[in-house]
């Protein structure tokens, strides 16, 4: 206050105030050291950078295709916005809530502000239009990938099972993700009844058994093939694998993904580890690629194929043999208009997030145009702005020289 202190009093004040300027910086810096997000330093962020960039401009002048280039290890969720790729990724406070919704259904990490390629399978991969992969390994499963080119340590991948861009689902085929997701919360049952809706009546994803100790969950392999695994537990951040064929490490598993596990030979011995303390309560299953190919060939008997596209347009043809529903790799935003052999067309949305489009039999052109919402309106509010501005910083400064 205005009065004088006593002097006297000033070295306890003055260890106070050390003291608790102490306490605010311990504090401080162990709720970073908890929560913060881990960083990493802008020259080993970029040093890859044009390594992606040249496998891209080289991939593109034999394939110039509509899909989606993604990663199976990343840096970041905005990579390929930084590098100039079509992804299936996206950290954005913007990104669109139906595809996080969808990812969430498929078992892949997305939260409020992103959506991520982690937690793919091979059918979201295939939905997803991704045909081709980066990896910092020169060994992913050949059995799923086709190792094509390599540049700077960063290596490309070919996706063994993909679909085209559009496909025709047939009355019957229910391949809606939100139609099995309110009976269970399995992602792996999830994809399993979609794939059973196109194909037969086995698994895609065939239940494997598995014990678990304390924070630690174990299984033997009798099959080889690649397995994966789900953890149900919503207190877990890191997982590690240890076994003869693979040695890896998992992190941010409390945004609820599928864990790949990779390929594992027959007799191998698997172990995943929590950090924590919590059980891992853990679902493993093994991929039955028989059953996959047979789905995703039911799905393009009847192609769509694109003939030309930008970043706002989008044209292509199909022909239909057998009448049903077009479902296309493009997700439903507020400013899409379609026209079906050049009359302008209502369009649905399948499964919350997928542009579709009922076809009867024949031949069809598809032709879709993109117009952000509120564009026009923001034009105009921009323009009627800019005229107030110029009207108060211009006309005033006239009329006074005329004064």
């Amino acid at each position: 206050g205005k009065e004088k202190q006593p002097a006297d009093s000033l070295p306890y004040q003055r260890a106070i105030a050390i003291a608790v300027l102490a306490l605010v910086a311990f504090e401080s810096t162990y709720n970073m050291a908890l929560t913060s997000v881990s960083t990493t330093s802008r020259s080993s962020y970029l040093e890859s950078i044009p390594a992606y960039r040249e496998l891209v401009a080289r991939n593109e002048e034999k394939d110039s295709d509509f899909y989606r280039y993604e990663k199976l290890s990343r840096v970041t969720k905005n990579d390929g916005a930084l590098a100039g790729y079509p992804t299936a990724s996206l950290f954005s406070s913007t990104s669109n809530a139906a595809v996080q919704d969808w990812y969430d259904r498929m078992g892949m990490s997305e939260s409020k502000v992103f959506y991520c390629f982690d937690g793919q399978t091979p059918l979201s991969a295939a939905l997803l239009n991704v045909r081709y992969l980066f990896s910092r390994s020169d060994a992913e499963d050949s059995s799923l990938y086709t190792l094509i080119d390599e540049q700077d340590g960063v290596y490309l991948y070919q996706n063994n099972y993909t679909l085209p861009a559009g496909f025709i689902l047939q009355d019957g085929q229910d391949f809606s993700s939100s139609d099995f997701s309110e009976e269970t919360s399995d992602p792996f049952e999830v994809q399993n009844q979609m794939a059973a809706s196109v194909s037969t009546s086995d698994p895609l994803f065939v239940p494997i058994e598995s014990e678990e100790s304390g924070n630690q969950a174990f299984f033997d392999v009798y099959t080889e093939g690649h397995y994966y695994a789900y953890c149900k537990s919503s207190k877990i951040d890191t997982v590690s694998i240890s076994s003869a064929s693979v040695n890896k490490t998992y992190k941010k598993v409390k945004y609820d993904y599928i864990l790949d596990l990779g390929r594992h030979e027959t007799g191998d011995h698997v172990t995943l580890t929590n950090d924590g303390d919590s059980v891992l309560n853990a679902v493993v299953v093994r991929l039955d690629e028989a059953v996959l190919s047979r789905t995703l060939q039911t799905l393009s008997e009847q192609p769509f194929t694109v003939d030309s596209y930008d970043s706002s347009h989008v044209t292509g043809h199909i022909d239909v043999t057998k009448a049903g529903r077009l479902i296309l790799s493009i997700a439903n935003e507020p400013g899409w208009t379609m026209k079906v052999d050049g009359e302008a067309a209502d369009y649905d949305v399948y499964d919350g997030v997928f542009l579709s489009v009922p076809l009867t039999e024949g031949s069809h052109t598809i032709e879709l145009s993109y117009r952000p919402a509120g564009l026009t309106a923001g034009l105009i509010v921009s323009l009627i702005c800019l005229l107030v501005f110029i009207g108060i910083g211009v006309v005033p400064k006239r009329l006074g020289k005329k004064s």
